[in-house]
């Protein structure tokens, strides 16, 4: 059965598929409805205690201009495609017979869902980091009573040990909105889901900083290391960064500020005949 959810998923556009079992800790607790002024309680079928975690990449070219509206547009068309695949996978389940809930940023949270998907691990700055995309990848689900045996599972990418020593995308931030030093239990504001052990990503101050610059950001995924595109070298790093060795950890985040990774790429570039044929 999950074999035949996750053919249907990747024909209608998903790059990664995972499956787990629903915990409740990462359910929002309340809704707003705004045509009405009311925060409803979040309530999911019962049970539906399956869910199917799916991720569409975002381009690599477009990212390296953030943070521009050329990075903003490629964040914007990915929730369109989102939008269109969690309906497309949740009709398919219906006409099975079961129930299907299809979300985008709604109802759950997004990277715990992932991770326990399987599909990576959590970072300095809030974003799920995949072992294909990096952080260049946007998340959706479907909540489901369709028995998928799915449980609890985890990948070990070596992300934790290596945003201990990187911070990147703390120094990038305009606003420091990716927090300094160790992770903790409790984040800086009401925004914050507590009680989990976690870097807190201060996302008031991302959100504000987006209206300022009336883009995305993004320019953590920008810097980010993890944030590459295809090559046997990024394979070869990557395999080293699995090891989680400390000093080799720091010498490959001075290697990648040498080797220039994380500067941001003129954007008049993104729209000459070259930039046009890297981003094919």
């Amino acid at each position: 059965t999950r074999g035949t959810v996750e053919k249907v998923a990747r024909f209608m556009g998903a790059d990664l598929v995972g499956f787990t079992e629903l915990d409740e800790r990462w359910v929002y607790s309340h809704h707003y409805l705004p045509s009405r002024d009311e925060n409803p309680p979040v309530e999911i079928p019962e049970g539906c205690d399956q869910v199917i975690v799916m991720g569409l990449s975002m381009d690599y070219e477009m990212f390296r201009t953030a943070p521009t509206v050329i990075m903003s547009t490629e964040t914007h068309k990915n929730y369109s495609q989102m939008a269109a695949l969690v309906s497309s996978v949740a009709q398919f389940i219906r006409t099975l017979g079961y129930k299907a809930v299809p979300c985008l940023n709604d109802t759950a949270l997004n990277v715990p869902l992932a991770v326990d998907a399987g599909l990576g691990q959590p970072s300095r700055m809030g974003l799920t980091i995949t072992d294909a995309y990096g952080p260049r990848v946007r998340f959706c689900k479907v909540f489901t009573d369709l028995p998928l045996g799915a449980a609890k599972k985890s990948v070990d990418l070596g992300v934790i040990e290596f945003c201990e020593v990187c911070e990147k995308c703390v120094k990038a931030c305009p606003v420091k909105a990716p927090p300094t030093g160790p992770r903790t239990t409790e984040g800086p504001n009401i925004s914050s889901s507590n009680g989990v052990l976690k870097w807190y990503l201060n996302g008031e101050k991302c959100r504000h900083h987006f209206a300022k610059v009336a883009t995305n950001c993004g320019i953590c995924l920008r810097v980010c290391p993890f944030n590459k595109g295809k090559g046997i070298h990024h394979t070869i790093v990557k395999w080293l960064v699995k090891q989680r060795i400390r000093w080799v950890n720091r010498l490959l985040v001075r290697l990648d500020d040498w080797l220039g990774y994380g500067e941001q790429k003129d954007p008049t570039f993104f729209w000459s005949e070259k930039g046009r044929k890297r981003g094919a």
